[in-house]
């Protein structure tokens, strides 16, 4: 048996690997994480059975009442902002609408949407 005094620990354990190991998982958190802005409202958007991502660089929020959010704009100045991206820039746009916002005011919609000059818009829809 040895009953001599165990020898002490060091007090400075070596954190450059945990250092290090923070460093990647943060960076890798950083690449892998999708940086969009908030919508104004919450949005229930329809449900679809479609399996296709939109991709669109530029979004128009409607909500249940109607209200109107684009490029950090809202109310009627949401239409001059579209005018201005749609003669400038010929991307897609996605309508993120309710699922309580009326189909029929959502087809009027798109439709002063087309009259702005935007060729192509999608609608934002959840899977089910």
């Amino acid at each position: 048996m040895d009953f001599s005094t165990p020898k002490r620990r060091s007090l400075i354990e070596p954190i450059i690997p945990m250092i290090n190991v923070v460093f990647i998982l943060l960076i890798f958190f950083l690449m892998t994480a999708q940086i969009r802005p908030a919508d104004r409202w919450p949005i229930a958007p329809p449900k679809t059975d479609a399996n296709a991502p939109a991709d669109a660089a530029q979004r128009l929020t409607v909500s249940a009442t109607g209200e109107l959010s684009f490029a950090d704009q809202t109310g009627d100045a949401v239409w001059a902002e579209l005018a201005q991206w749609g003669a400038a820039e010929p991307g897609t746009l996605l309508v993120r609408a309710d699922t309580a916002y009326p189909a029929a005011d959502l087809a009027a919609l798109l439709a002063r949407l087309s009259g702005l000059g935007i060729q192509s818009i999608s609608l934002a829809t959840v899977r089910q």
